[in-house]
């Protein structure tokens, strides 16, 4: 059975909420733990999850240990805020951009910005799902995220308008889903080159066919 829409629309408001809450509520405080972060993400790309000290952190930042614990215990702690700082921006995109996805012209531009948000975020999302794993916690949070998303395809599911009115949407859009996820981070992640426009065009026409949508039989 379908999920509700609106439960949906609220499990992604709220991971949106959560991810904005953390941290301090100083204006300093807040611009010294985002160069932290800024510099953590540096880091993390350049050297991955596995390899990346806190002195790696620091000295990209420019500053002391002493700070660095000020405001985060470990490496996995800004870690974990590297990762839903950037998946929080990644929701923001596509959830603005959502209104646009309508009726069949809708899926190539959708699965497009999706593209658009994910690959500025590629290498981050490829240490999370590399850190998971071995670490629980991050296996847990991948999958957490991951169900964010899929209520998030959920939902320009339908607003896309499938003609079927059978159509489980929730297994869909974790089919679907999955394989946009794996797609992208082959490509973006891992560095398999493809021709964007004819993925796009494979892509759209495996979504439109699946959803039973106008124009595609």
């Amino acid at each position: 059975m379908s999920a509700d829409p609106d439960r949906e629309a609220g499990s992604i408001s709220e991971l949106q909420q959560r991810l904005r809450d953390a941290g301090p509520k100083t204006a300093k405080a807040r611009e010294r733990r985002a160069a932290l972060v800024a510099a953590a993400t540096r880091t993390f790309e350049r050297e991955g999850y596995a390899n990346t000290r806190v002195a790696d952190i620091v000295h990209d930042a420019g500053v002391a240990h002493g700070t660095f614990y000020r405001y985060f215990e470990s490496k996995d702690a800004i870690f974990r805020e590297v990762v839903l700082r950037a998946t929080a921006d990644m929701v923001d995109e596509l959830t603005a951009a959502d209104a646009d996805a309508d009726g069949p012209e809708g899926v190539r531009p959708a699965l497009q910005r999706f593209v658009a948000a994910y690959a500025p975020r590629a290498a981050i999302l490829l240490q999370l799902r590399q850190a998971g794993t071995f670490s629980p916690e991050f296996r847990e949070l991948r999958l957490e995220l991951r169900r964010a998303f899929v209520a998030l395809t959920a939902r320009g599911i339908r607003a896309l308008r499938s003609r079927d009115a059978g159509l489980d949407v929730d297994l869909v859009a974790e089919v679907l889903g999955a394989t946009l996820d794996h797609m992208s981070f082959v490509w973006l992640g891992q560095g398999r080159e493809f021709d964007e426009d004819v993925l796009l065009d494979t892509l759209a026409l495996v979504w439109s066919r699946t959803l039973g949508l106008p124009g595609q039989d």
